[in-house]
């Protein structure tokens, strides 16, 4: 009966939450005015008076949005006089909505005067407002007369200077459905622990605790809560952002954009280094969200889809290695102040980058099963396509990653002398790495016909004359402007050295400085159980591994790296962080248990 009951009422107070304040917004506050500024009215306009309650006077007007609070009132002229005016509102049909009374003592020449209405007026709805006095008063005061560019939006006849007044929002939407994911998530652990069944139990307990965690991620995603030291946030790679959001508000302000073929560029240009699928596919959800708030929705949706899945990265590798080496890549994606200035960014959309990783991750829990490798191998070859659609930097990391745990788990079977297992993994490494392959191959079948004026031969050229080898190792020095010449010529290992000297804190409240001590110190642990006899191999491959994987980047795309120290310290983040902290902190768990 207990636990019913705690169901019961639990049930109740999410549902108050999602009616209440979702979707009612019943939290608001302040007076925000939309009033256009007085010094903008040229002089020889400012000499028009309305007497207050003149038929002039009245006017008719539109709320806009929600949550009106009332009207921002210019006087233009105040005569010294007692008495009271009444604002009287009225809706289409004449019925009286709300009686406000002005104290004629509080008015001041040339200044606003703000009017609160505690009736709810409601969006979209046509009101009429009236001034009218029923005392004798010698002089009123006046309004001004303005043109319509000076009225403010949702007025529909009159022409008196005023503005009105909204409240806002307690809540934003992204902060409501956040809290709602939290709610949600807590709501799934009760009513799991009330259960009777040892199944429907285990099975909320995974929702809930999938639910809590993507909120969490998507918390500091959005907000940067937990690094008040990391002030790049909400700057972070914004010119690279803007290739995106440039053609949103174009579209939304009805400018015709250049070569629309691209998804990505400014209003008078196109970003021609990619195909730009990204800002193609936020173009189209844009359209669904009012446009005042559709760039912060599509910031939450990027927020949510990378949380989502770095989280069942984290179910994971929980469920293929154990909690701790969870526990270390889920701490690294919620504190890495590079994995948080990435998440939500609309260019960059972080979780293509690891969604190749969970997808060859789910692959090795389950390398028995035929039709597993086989879906597997198809989500593999859309994730790099997708990927490399949205951009192809990072693909040789991103690529690596894809087949890491597999790779891992070859290197362990032939250790063992598994010879049925290493087969099985080395063909299905050699199918993750072809279809891999064919994804990047038709991002640039989809690509080129673009840049090269629809020869497919042609873009090929011009993507590798002009992207390529600008990245990479280069070329003739002659072929590109000299702010690259610096780049092209520098070594793999002058690169691969500047980036062991962090610029920000590897995680919250661990400091940059101690990378190289986070490097170094796996390999000591790795040479005393080597000389203690008790070599951890898996460790040891995870260790060598992402560290290849991370720096293959540095070495490949050379000259890209060289110049972009303000971004590619993210790719110690693709697991090369997260085992070097594992491996510390299994050591230490281990000591503290035998010193017990």
């Amino acid at each position: 009966m207990k636990n019913k009951t705690i169901g019961v009422i639990s049930s109740i107070l999410i549902i108050l939450y999602f009616v209440f304040v979702v979707f009612f917004d019943v939290f608001s506050h302040g007076f925000f005015s939309n009033a256009k500024d007085f010094s903008q009215i040229p002089s020889g306009e400012r000499n028009n008076p309305i007497s207050m309650i003149s038929s002039d006077s009245s006017f008719s007007f539109v709320p806009q949005v929600d949550h009106f609070s009332g009207f921002d009132l210019y006087f233009f002229t105040v005569p010294s006089n007692d008495g009271e005016v009444q604002m009287i509102i009225s809706d289409n049909d004449g019925q009286i909505v709300d009686i406000i009374t002005i104290n004629l003592k509080k008015l001041s020449n040339n200044e606003w005067y703000k009017v609160k209405t505690n009736k709810e007026l409601k969006k979209g709805k046509q009101y009429v407002v009236v001034f009218s006095s029923n005392m004798r008063i010698e002089e009123l005061p006046s309004f001004l007369k303005v043109r319509e560019d000076f009225l403010p939006e949702g007025i529909t006849k009159g022409n008196i200077f005023i503005g009105f007044a909204y409240k806002k929002s307690t809540f934003s939407f992204n902060t409501k459905l956040l809290l709602g994911l939290f709610i949600l998530g807590a709501y799934c652990a009760i009513i799991g622990s009330c259960s009777c069944s040892v199944v429907i139990k285990q099975r909320l307990a995974i929702v809930s605790l999938f639910l809590l965690l993507t909120a969490l991620l998507s918390w500091n995603y959005l907000f940067n809560s937990m690094d008040s030291t990391n002030d790049v946030h909400r700057v972070f790679q914004q010119d690279s952002e803007s290739l995106v959001t440039d053609r949103i508000l174009a579209e939304q302000q009805g400018l015709e954009m250049i070569d629309s073929q691209f998804g990505l560029g400014h209003i008078d240009s196109s970003y021609k280094s990619q195909y730009g699928l990204q800002g193609k596919v936020f173009r189209h959800i844009a359209r669904l969200f009012d446009k005042t708030e559709a760039i912060s929705n599509l910031y939450l949706l990027c927020s949510l889809i990378t949380a989502g899945t770095f989280v069942f990265l984290v179910f994971l590798i929980d469920i293929k290695y154990n909690r701790l080496m969870a526990c270390s890549f889920l701490i690294t994606f919620w504190l890495s102040p590079w994995i948080v200035n990435f998440a939500r960014n609309l260019f960059w959309v972080e979780f293509t980058w690891f969604i190749p990783m969970v997808i060859g991750l789910f692959c090795s829990i389950h390398i028995d099963s035929k039709g597993i490798r086989i879906g597997c191998f198809v989500c593999s070859y859309i994730a790099i396509a997708g990927k490399c659609l949205c951009g192809y930097e990072y693909i040789s990391t991103i690529m690596m990653g894809l087949v890491a745990f597999l790779v891992i788990d070859l290197l362990l079977a032939i250790v063992e002398k598994d010879k049925k297992k290493a087969l099985l993994l080395f063909k299905t490494v050699l199918w993750f790495i072809v279809m891999a392959l064919a994804g990047f191959a038709t991002a640039i079948l989809f690509h080129a016909p673009l840049r090269g004026n629809g020869s497919i031969l042609e873009g090929i050229r011009h993507i590798i004359q002009e992207d390529v080898l600008r990245r990479t190792n280069g070329g003739d020095l002659n072929n590109y402007n000299p702010v690259y010449w610096d780049s092209l010529n520098a070594s793999i290992w002058e690169t691969c050295c500047k980036y062991f000297h962090f610029s920000t804190e590897i995680i919250t409240g661990i400091s940059g400085n101690l990378f190289p001590l986070l490097c170094i110190v796996p390999l000591v642990v790795f040479a005393i159980d080597i000389k203690n006899k008790k070599s951890n191999y898996e460790s040891i491959f995870l260790y060598g591994y992402f560290f290849l994987a991370t720096i293959s980047w540095f070495c490949l795309a050379k000259s890209h790296s060289y110049i972009h120290t303000h971004m590619n310290y993210v790719l110690w983040y693709f697991g090369f962080v997260q085992t070097c902290l594992y491996i510390i902190s299994e050591k230490i768990i281990g000591f503290l248990k035998r010193s017990r």
